[in-house]
């Protein structure tokens, strides 16, 4: 393996490794190192990729976006910044050094690798649990915790459906299930929710409709086995509150995600500035000065118009190249089957940060830079998977009148 896709892998783990472990200050740090060593590592690469594409200006704008509205509002939260910056070196890396198969089960094994370190530190807190508790792990944040659970275990199913030896294959499998359990004890709706939606979309593809099955059975096993009695709990009050004249649950997210409007109604075209949700509404002395609690909602209220375009154009690009990818014709290929997994993680993502998130989050980039390379070997395997189907096709088969798509 080389020098650069050695530290691909270790910033991927380090970007999915629990900041509470090593502190915000030394967290930073590490990840500013590791930022110029990619692009270092980058400048060296004989063949570089074409970069300068649709993503990458969106990206920019996103990012300008938020560091003006910032300079509008009147402080720069550079913490913010930061972590958006390293997001898009982490992109571009992605971006120029993922090219095969074996290089998008090293970037699977670096979420798995640093999202297990918080899925087993949050295991080892189950024995301790008393009445009401919830597991957060190393994240310190339940509903977190329940992201990174889903996040990892779809990861997981990836370097499953990929993986060719026996033995690798069980222990993902196992590891799997041990998210499913982390999920059921963070007790968190939106993870569930998001788990559910998962699985799916896992079953509407082909590729993934075997492992779909296996995992609804396995989360099945874990639901009759270990269900805690929190989640009910939590689900009771999601539409009704638990005392009267109180709000449910989802009264309170929607309360929450309009502190974003309130944010965007301030400076509707660059917003207040990535990371400036909190002071940006103590200033406005709004009714919660807590968070969104909601992605797209912090997005609008934090880069305005331009970043929340950009983002959404992003997300949109990554959806339908995924789609299709995963959907094109042909027999199956190992392309299909990771784009398909990537629709899959892309739909949980999603569904999760719209009632806990935040745009900021490596996940998003990760995944709008390994969409776009999965579309592209799609796209390279294509005329070989339909040279493939014509070769098998039955005898007598005649194609529609007037039919003259391709595998795409």
């Amino acid at each position: 393996m080389r020098v650069d896709k050695h530290l691909l892998f270790l910033f991927l783990v380090f970007m999915f490794f629990p900041v509470s472990l090593t502190g915000f200050t030394v967290y930073k740090a590490i990840g500013v190192i590791l930022s110029v060593l990619g692009v270092i590592s980058l400048t060296a690469r004989k063949r570089a990729a074409p970069i300068l594409n649709r993503f990458f200006w969106a990206l920019v704008v996103l990012c300008i976006a938020g560091i003006i509205g910032g300079v509008a509002f009147g402080h720069v939260n550079w913490d913010g910044v930061s972590r958006m910056l390293m997001s898009i070196v982490l992109f571009v890396i992605i971006a120029q050094i993922v090219e095969s198969v074996a290089d998008f089960r090293l970037v699977l094994g670096g979420i798995a690798t640093g999202g297990l370190v918080t899925v087993l530190s949050g295991l080892a807190e189950i024995p301790g649990l008393e009445a009401g508790e919830r597991v957060a792990g190393a994240m310190a944040n339940p509903n977190g915790f329940g992201q990174v659970s889903v996040q990892t275990g779809i990861c997981l199913l990836g370097l499953y459906l990929t993986g060719r030896g026996r033995f690798l294959r069980r222990l993902t499998f196992v590891l799997t299930a041990l998210c499913v359990v982390g999920l059921l004890y963070s007790a968190s709706r939106g993870a569930t929710t998001a788990f559910v939606a998962s699985l799916l979309a896992m079953l509407s593809l082909r590729a993934t409709r075997r492992t779909a099955l296996a995992a609804i059975v396995v989360a099945g096993l874990a639901v009759m086995l270990v269900m805690p009695q929190q989640l009910f709990d939590r689900w009771a009050t999601a539409f009704h509150p638990r005392r009267a004249g109180r709000q449910s649950a989802l009264e309170q997210r929607i309360d929450l995600s309009k502190n974003g409007w309130v944010l965007f109604k301030r400076s509707p075209l660059v917003g207040v500035g990535v990371g400036n949700t909190v002071n940006a509404l103590r200033v406005i002395k709004s009714r919660y000065t807590i968070v969104t609690h909601n992605a797209f909602a912090q997005v609008l209220g934090e880069t305005g118009t331009l970043g929340t375009s950009a983002f959404l154009l992003m997300l949109w690009w990554t959806m339908r190249g995924l789609s299709r990818a995963a959907r094109s014709r042909g027999p199956e290929t190992s392309s299909r089957t990771l784009s398909g997994l990537l629709m899959v993680l892309f739909v949980a993502v999603t569904v999760s940060q719209m009632s806990s998130g935040n745009y900021a989050h490596a996940i998003w980039y990760v995944l709008f830079a390994t969409g776009m390379k999965a579309v592209e070997l799609a796209r390279a395997e294509a005329p070989a998977a339909l040279a493939a189907e014509l070769a098998y096709r039955p005898p007598g088969r005649v194609e529609p009148a007037g039919r003259t798509r391709g595998p795409w």
